[in-house]
């Protein structure tokens, strides 16, 4: 098995949960991690993982909270907002398309701070989210 470049998960900063969270993010890194490995997305990055939060907030925010890489574990943290009000009942397609467009603005973010290969990132949009705003 091929180690993932990209792991996600979720916590609230607004009180409470968007239902099909889970299944969105556990699909999301199992349909982006395919093109992050083959495009080699972190050769040369000073860290082995991206691992990203969404925080169930108030607002769609893409721009990335950037943490200090994680020496123990070789991990970049990065941490982006999604609104929980608009997604809370949400079906998984449509979580899983949010969640989606703000990782891809924060990947982007990551990509031009450590200059690394596109590559991944852009045939994930190309396969997955066409006509979606992301990059604007």
């Amino acid at each position: 098995m091929t180690k993932p470049c990209l792991i996600v998960g979720g916590v609230g900063i607004k009180k409470g949960r968007i239902r099909n969270s889970q299944q969105a993010m556990i699909r999301l890194a199992k349909d982006i991690n395919p093109f992050l490995i083959e495009e080699g997305l972190l050769k040369g990055a000073p860290f082995e993982l991206i691992n990203v939060i969404f925080r169930y907030g108030s607002k769609f925010d893409p721009n990335a909270d950037r943490g200090s890489i994680y020496k123990p574990r070789n991990e970049l943290p990065i941490a982006v907002e999604v609104d929980i009000n608009t997604l809370r009942n949400e079906s998984v397609d449509v979580v899983w398309r949010a969640f989606a467009e703000v990782l891809v603005s924060a990947l982007f973010q990551v990509v031009s701070i450590y200059k690394l290969n596109p590559r991944g990132v852009e045939r994930f949009v190309e396969a997955y989210l066409s006509g979606s705003r992301v990059n604007d």
